[in-house]
């Protein structure tokens, strides 16, 4: 929410070769069956080693750049840079907190 990334985009784990879905059933279901192994196996192990924000700081398999890993050790410390955290809850179409929205008006 603190980075300056003007998009949303999300890092993590990609699968390039998880196969392609066809109209074949069978084809279909084997590639259904390679995408929740790869889920199963490589996703979920990945989010969880990177489930909290010191991960997410120091941890060498990481996916932040060193300006995001900036960006939230600023937000963790109470340095919100409040004019990315406005457009990140922009992009990400989220209200503004009652407080905020009573402030505006």
């Amino acid at each position: 929410m603190n980075e300056p990334f003007v998009a949303i985009a999300l890092n993590g784990p990609s699968f390039e070769h998880a196969g392609e879905y066809e109209t074949d059933e069978e084809i279909t279901l084997a590639c259904t069956k390679k995408l929740v192994a790869l889920i199963e196996n490589e996703a979920v192990p990945w989010f969880a080693s990177l489930s909290n924000e010191e991960q997410l700081l120091h941890a060498p398999t990481s996916p932040l750049k060193d300006r995001d890993r900036r960006a939230l050790a600023e937000d963790l410390a109470g340095k919100r840079n409040a004019s990315n955290y406005q457009l990140s809850r922009q992009l990400l179409g989220l209200r503004l907190p009652d407080k905020d929205r009573l402030r505006k008006n």
